[in-house]
């Protein structure tokens, strides 16, 4: 006999918790109890000893691990809401901007940069490479290395399209969360110098992750941006569903990566490896150091939109360490 928990006031004003038997009281024909897997949750949510309000919420236990993982991004990473748009003059576009944004196809950071960068002047075409399995398959998406890898591949054969049919383009990579998979997937297949630069906000994958082939393909190096304040995607859902790359630890969007040099050559590409992490210094710009938090418009203006800048160098990401 199915129970649920339920909130109500008592005649005293003060919130009370109890168990109502669903069996006595039939709530608009769901089933109580049967051969179905699914169970019906009821709340009831008391706002006076007279008025109450009835949530009926529908769950699958199989599904209690992509939920917990939900709702620990949910209350530990800010999402930047999307500024209003001004009409901006065309522009004459010198390169383009490839953006793979995270699992689950929100596509917030691709929409985001594509504002920044419009808002800016920056003459580069913003193009969001569609890589999920689908909307708000966050877990198949994290999950799915060799799927994340195909999608490199694809966006390989682009970026070499382009760099062959208009040279003159400048070309860039970018990617969020999970994408970073497919970014540094796309780097691996690519020729040295491909693009001008690789920046990777929050990445999924492990801090392990070799990233010397990005760094060959980038001409000016790669840009990492992560926060010790992502434990919600990047550390408490690492370790239940493991990185992009299928290790089960901290993500390299959490501690950055642990790039060791073990050659001269080594020596040198590790001086094209540029990592920010957050600190408590950049809060003005709306990134509080969640998973989503460098989406804020602000703070991609800040930090982010300097390192496409023709002349951009270590330096550009003022401000940051």
């Amino acid at each position: 006999m199915g129970r649920s928990v339920e909130n109500f006031v008592d005649s005293n004003g003060r919130a009370r918790v109890g168990h109502r038997d669903l069996a006595r009281a039939p709530l608009c024909g769901i089933p109580h109890d049967g051969p179905s897997a699914l169970k019906w949750n009821v709340l009831r949510v008391g706002f006076s000893p007279t008025e109450d309000r009835i949530v009926v919420r529908r769950s699958c236990v199989s599904f209690l691990p992509v939920v917990a993982i939900l709702a620990l991004a949910a209350g530990c990473a800010e999402i930047p809401k999307r500024e209003a748009r001004t009409a901006w003059r065309p522009v004459a576009y010198q390169g383009v901007v490839f953006v793979a944004d995270g699992a689950g196809n929100w596509q917030g950071t691709s929409l985001a940069l594509r504002d920044t960068l419009e808002e800016t002047g920056v003459p580069l075409r913003v193009e969001t490479f569609p890589w999920s399995h689908g909307n708000g398959r966050f877990i198949a998406d994290q999950v799915d290395e060799e799927y994340a890898r195909s999608q490199g591949q694809c966006l390989a054969r682009q970026v070499a399209q382009l760099r062959q049919s208009a040279p003159s383009q400048r070309i860039y990579l970018v990617a969020h969360s999970a994408g970073a998979q497919v970014v540094l997937a796309a780097a691996e297949a690519l020729p040295p110098g491909s693009v001008e630069r690789i920046i990777l906000l929050a990445p999924a994958v492990s801090s392990a992750y070799d990233v010397r082939p990005a760094l060959c393909c980038a001409r000016q190096g790669l840009d990492v941006f992560y926060s010790r304040r992502d434990i919600g995607w990047l550390g408490i859902g690492t370790y239940i569903v493991g990185t992009s790359d299928r290790y089960w630890e901290p993500a390299a969007g959490r501690i950055g990566f642990a790039f060791q040099a073990c050659s001269p050559q080594d020596a040198a590409l590790q001086a094209k490896l540029r990592q920010h992490p957050w600190d408590a210094s950049v809060e003005w710009t709306g990134h509080r150091g969640g998973h989503y938090g460098c989406n804020s418009p602000c703070y991609l203006r800040a930090y982010v939109a300097p390192l496409f800048l023709p002349d951009s160098g270590p330096s550009s990401a003022a401000g940051i360490r």
